[in-house]
């Protein structure tokens, strides 16, 4: 699977090769998105989420990458 990543500032859509059709692309586009299609892979990445009502832990890791996530 492709990635992408967005954040406010820069106000841009990263993302890899392949991720979205044209289709796609055209319907951002027209929505006023700046789409950067980069030559690299995102990987390695981790996430932790907490859950505010619970307090239960969860994290993953990319499989892409060689990162390990635990929650202990």
């Amino acid at each position: 699977k492709r990635r992408f990543h967005h954040q406010f500032r820069p106000d841009v859509i990263q993302h890899e090769s392949d991720t979205f059709t044209e289709q796609q692309k055209e319907y951002l586009a027209d929505l006023g998105h700046i789409l950067f299609e980069g030559n690299y892979l995102y990987g390695d990445l981790q996430v932790v989420i907490r859950n505010s009502k619970t307090g239960e832990m969860q994290a993953a890791s990319d499989p892409r990458g060689p990162g390990v996530a635990q929650v202990k």
